[in-house]
């Protein structure tokens, strides 16, 4: 099933299918006509002039045998000749093939007379009561069918090598498919700052060039849009302070205290906004730092306080210490322990953080026992505003910038972010902190 699934799934290996097909194909038919070309009816008139010339000898041997002419004329005419005459055998040379082993077509014209192929070369047995003999007429080595084998040989080489200089000529003919391949499964991962190298004119080379002009215009895109996104944020800092410096002189009450968290909310999202793009930009380094990540994720927690069904280590060093920019790192638990809490049943499992070490990296995993993420949906779960909860509620989350700016956090400090998640059994977050320098 994987070998199917693999052909079904790689060009070349179709093309190298269709290589190997067609050799065979053509050995087989090669072997095909050989065998068919060489059958005694395809040659008549010369099977029948071998027949005579054999009759002659015979006569010449006579019956019984005369053993001494039989190995003259052999001498002379290069035939190797067996005899056998009433139980006694004779052979003018080793390797003859055995009487019980031929197997020759009966030839009509004359009585008792077997002519035609085999692994000796063209063969004449003749047999009369209990006088039997067999002429090798002509030698497979020295014969017409040894030209003609050497013939197909060679044609069959030409053919073998032609197809293997075929293909290594497709593999580079095809190579561009190969790089433009490459190319796309970084734009998938999100590198848009990736030129195809076009290498020809034809429609490959054009494709390269497609390929280039759509991976500039969507980055152009991207890039006014987070310019959009920069200057919007910006510009409401300013509003948003002065409306929470009114705030204050309002007497307490229900709806000031509506009108605060709405504004801290979107205080947070330009936060966000602002956040991911200094981290974009190479103003916004990293400041790193020996952080112990036990007790940093310990303050995100008592952030939480009495957040039910709570937060829970699980076999967790607490004298792990790791490279990190600490304020960016509390960021990142910040949001993904926000989350976990947010979609858990407040009556069920707590949300548990266990670590793992390994040679070159630190595994932290985040896990829940909530509501679960679709698996259609987690392709899509780093996403700017992008929410698995369509309507958009308060309730069920933010603005959908967290895990966007968690998996930047993860790039910027040469670690990785993976989702594992079941619907109706809990989702886990994988961080890969690694354990070498991130400068």
């Amino acid at each position: 099933m994987n070998i199917l699934s693999g052909l079904r799934s790689k060009l070349f290996l179709k093309i190298s299918l269709i290589f190997v097909i067609s050799l065979t194909t053509i050995l087989i038919s090669t072997m095909a006509v050989h065998r068919i070309f060489f059958m005694p009816k395809r040659f008549p008139g010369f099977i029948r002039n071998i027949v005579n010339h054999a009759n002659y000898m015979i006569k010449d041997i006579g019956i019984p045998p005369d053993l001494k002419m039989a190995e003259k004329i052999s001498h002379k005419m290069k035939v190797p000749i067996r005899i056998n005459f009433e139980g006694k055998e004779w052979e003018s040379d080793s390797g003859i093939p055995e009487f019980n082993s031929i197997d020759l077509p009966d030839y009509k014209n004359f009585e008792g007379f077997s002519a035609g192929f085999n692994e000796k070369g063209l063969c004449v047995y003749y047999v009369k009561d209990s006088y039997k003999i067999l002429l090798v007429m002509h030698e497979k080595k020295e014969g017409f069918r040894k030209v003609v084998n050497s013939l197909i040989i060679l044609l069959l080489s030409f053919a073998i090598l032609i197809i293997i200089v075929l293909y290594f000529f497709i593999r580079w003919l095809l190579r561009p498919v190969k790089v433009l391949k490459e190319g796309v499964d970084q734009v998938s991962a999100g590198n848009l700052n990736i030129e195809m190298p076009v290498r020809s004119t034809d429609e490959l080379g054009q494709l390269a060039v497609s390929f280039n002009s759509m991976t500039s215009r969507i980055s152009d895109m991207i890039t006014s849009r987070d310019q959009l996104l920069r200057d919007v944020s910006h510009e409401l800092r300013s509003p948003l302070t002065r409306i929470k410096v009114g705030m204050e002189l309002i007497e307490d009450s229900k709806v000031k205290h509506g009108i605060l968290e709405d504004i801290a909310e979107v205080d947070m999202m330009i936060s966000e906004l602002l956040e991911t793009d200094r981290l974009n930009s190479r103003f916004g380094k990293l400041k790193i730092e020996k952080t112990n990540i036990f007790q940093l994720i310990s303050v995100v927690i008592k952030e939480f306080g009495s957040m039910k069904p709570g937060i829970k280590f699980d076999n967790f060093p607490d004298d792990l210490e790791l490279d990190l920019d600490m304020e960016r790192v509390l960021i990142l638990f910040r949001n993904i322990l926000s989350n976990a809490l947010r979609y858990s049943d407040e009556n069920g499992e707590p949300v548990r953080i266990k670590c793992e070490k390994r040679k070159n990296e630190v595994v932290i995993d985040v896990c829940d026992s909530g509501i679960g993420i679709p698996e259609d949906e987690l392709i899509n779960i780093f996403e700017p505003f992008y929410r698995v909860d369509k309507s958009r509620s308060r309730e069920t989350g933010g603005y959908g910038l967290g895990m966007s700016l968690s998996k930047k956090i993860m790039d910027a400090h040469k670690g990785q972010i993976f989702v594992k998640s079941s619907p109706g059994k809990g989702t886990c977050i994988k961080l890969n902190f690694p354990t070498g320098s991130i400068n």
